[in-house]
């Protein structure tokens, strides 16, 4: 039995791919804003793995109470449970912003593979330089 395969199947896959991420970035945004953003507060466990087996900070630690601080406007508190989570909550919000006027059909940022390099490479040594300050830091505090 041969497959009945054309390629607007393909086209109409490649679309829910499309749209899945942006989905859930959204939502991770919509938690952000209706979860309190105190419900962390005195979690006895952690879902950093690295943190969880080294005792140590990774670059993350803390972004997931930094978010839900953002969502309820208390950017000081953000920044002071991890300094990287103002850049990566707006961007994500940039970025969503982008996709949401693609999915429309509408005329939307596109960047030139060099751009997204670069700019991924800056983020690589940003996100690196903050890790080891972190441990740095947690280090002098042991």
């Amino acid at each position: 039995m041969p497959l009945n395969f054309d390629a607007s199947q393909a086209h109409m896959r490649a679309r829910r791919r499309d749209v899945t991420f942006p989905l859930f970035v959204a939502a991770v945004y919509l938690i952000s804003v209706i979860t309190p953003e105190h419900a962390l507060d005195g979690a006895r466990y952690s879902i950093c793995v690295f943190h969880n087996v080294t005792g140590l900070p990774c670059p993350g630690c803390g972004m997931t109470r930094a978010f839900l601080a953002i969502g309820h406007g208390n950017v000081i508190s953000a920044w002071k449970l991890n300094a990287l989570s103002l850049p990566f909550y707006l961007g994500g919000l940039l970025w969503l912003g982008n996709e949401v006027v693609a999915l429309a059909g509408r005329r939307a940022v596109h960047l030139s593979q060099k751009t997204v390099n670069r700019a991924s490479l800056t983020a690589l040594v940003v996100i690196s330089a903050y890790w080891v300050y972190r441990l740095a830091t947690a280090w002098t505090a042991l």
